[in-house]
């Protein structure tokens, strides 16, 4: 990267060199990766974790405001700098740290915007837009996963303009069939156990499929979290639960997903991009811009949401969603073949992580060595 001398990046959360080496489908520990692999430039972590490591070319640097101001001071006068604010959090320390590097430029960027149609329409997100446009207003570029959320209504309802962002997908995971595993009579789901995923409604929708189904089929559930329990006692109140296998973590998603003749999704995007990627046909939520991304693939069914977005599905919703979702779960499993994907290779239309990651460092060299920021 020749017109970038040194990134800093401010990350508000805890990480180390081990996190960073197990990346996921993660498009920041990827690009930390990436340059880490290239060994240029310098790279300064400014995270919440309690020590001082170094990990090739990147430093990782304890963030607390004594150590701020310590960093500040080592880089007054530093020129060439990208500065990079991994959400919008740490906005504020990211226009202190442009004021001591002259010339310097600030990317944020964003997961994803998590905020549904319904609400970004609303007057309760009018009220409080200007909030959210302070805290990119200093961004020379917005850099957003799409991630099915409603990104482009986001960005115009704050009034950030189409190119000071970009929105791109994460790169399709590589998953093969170490096994050859075959595929049996599962429904999987894949997801953290918390309120904010609506895993309710995935419940709620294999009840009411499972007595329609030409077989006995059982729900697979990969993940953890508080809402565990709770969902056990839906799933004994919904007569389901002998049929509902709570499997835990793990970060060895493959077996199941090859092994799984259907992918019921919750509110989330990195386990659509897991089974297109593995042939498994998948039912899904449209949370803003799903059916944009995904809605021409075969087997990928989207379920009209309007709300959209993550969070609580709202009771007076969930009833019509449930019954299209497990309508869509009958129509795909009691087909003959159920759950076998046509292999014509479609996802490899979209892009790699190598392509992503290009596309990223490519936009910092051309944000370096512009003579203004970008408007």
């Amino acid at each position: 990267m020749r017109s970038v001398s040194r990134i800093v990046i401010l990350y508000p959360g805890e990480t180390s060199p081990e996190q960073v080496s197990n990346p996921g489908n993660y498009a920041l520990s990827r690009l930390l990766i990436e340059l880490h692999k290239r060994g240029e430039p310098r790279i300064f972590l400014l995270n919440f974790s309690r020590r001082r490591e170094q990990y090739g070319n990147i430093e990782f640097i304890p963030l607390t405001r004594s150590r701020l101001l310590w960093f500040a001071r080592k880089c007054i006068g530093a020129r060439h700098a990208l500065i990079v604010c991994q959400t919008e959090a740490l906005y504020r320390y990211a226009a202190f740290l442009r004021a001591v590097m002259p010339g310097s430029r600030i990317v944020v960027r964003l997961g994803g915007v998590y905020h549904g149609r319904e609400y970004l329409n609303s007057a309760a997100f009018h009220a409080v837009r200007h909030k959210h446009r302070r805290r990119l207003a200093s961004a020379d570029m917005v850099v957003s996963t799409a991630d099915g959320t409603p990104v482009d209504l986001y960005m115009e309802k704050v009034g950030i303009p189409r190119d000071r962002y970009r929105k791109w997908l994460n790169g399709f995971p590589v998953i093969p069939n170490e096994g050859g595993v075959s595929r049996t009579n599962r429904v999987l789901c894949i997801s953290r156990l918390s309120a904010e995923k609506g895993m309710d409604y995935v419940i709620r929708s294999f009840a009411a499929a499972a007595p329609r189904l030409n077989e006995a089929y059982e729900l697979t559930i990969v993940g953890d979290g508080r809402e565990r329990a709770k969902l056990a006692t839906l799933a004994r109140s919904l007569e389901v639960a002998d049929n509902v296998r709570f499997a835990g973590e793990s970060y060895n998603v493959g077996p199941y997903l090859h092994s799984s003749r259907l992918l019921l999704n919750s509110l989330g995007n990195n386990t659509i991009m897991e089974a297109i990627a593995t042939n498994t046909p998948v039912v899904t939520l449209d949370l803003g811009e799903t059916r944009a991304l995904y809605g021409d693939l075969p087997n990928v069914h989207v379920v009209e949401y309007q709300a959209g977005g993550y969070g609580k599905i709202a009771d007076d919703v969930m009833p019509r969603i449930v019954a299209d979702t497990a309508n869509a779960i009958v129509d795909i499993l009691n087909r003959p073949h159920a759950g076998e994907q046509a292999r014509d290779g479609t996802h490899k239309s979209y892009w790699s992580w190598d392509d992503r990651l290009a596309c990223e460092l490519e936009l910092y060299e051309a944000l370096m060595s512009s003579p203004s920021p970008a408007a």
